[in-house]
């Protein structure tokens, strides 16, 4: 299945003008987390401040309600401890399970 997805995600970004374009850009959003490579899908990710270190690689995003309340967030009380890193327990299943498939699909910034 990953293998399908993965030329799928490929065949997207090369055959359609719009996606290719977007991938292209100069644009980055601020935040970025990097998922570390060594951990795998079970690894621990890291937010990173992509205007403090050059992200060149693509990233992907997920749009997620919270539902009744954030139980996951970057403030100024929890910005230096997410930057040292996350372990993925801490994070909703639906996060998880994006950081699995973004790992799957060899993306390394959500």
């Amino acid at each position: 299945m990953w293998q399908f997805l993965r030329q799928c995600l490929s065949r997207c970004l090369q055959s359609h003008q719009q996606c290719h374009a977007y991938y292209d850009s100069n644009w980055m959003p601020k935040r970025l987390l990097l998922l570390d490579s060594k951990g795998g899908s079970s690894g621990r990710l890291r937010l990173v401040d992509a205007r403090e270190q050059l992200v060149t690689e693509q990233h992907t995003a997920l749009s997620y309600c919270w539902g009744d309340g954030p139980t996951f967030l970057a403030t100024r009380g929890t910005f230096a401890r997410l930057r040292s890193g996350i372990d993925q327990a801490e994070l909703p299943a639906v996060m998880r399970d994006f950081v699995t498939v973004a790992v799957q699909l060899g993306i390394r910034y959500i």
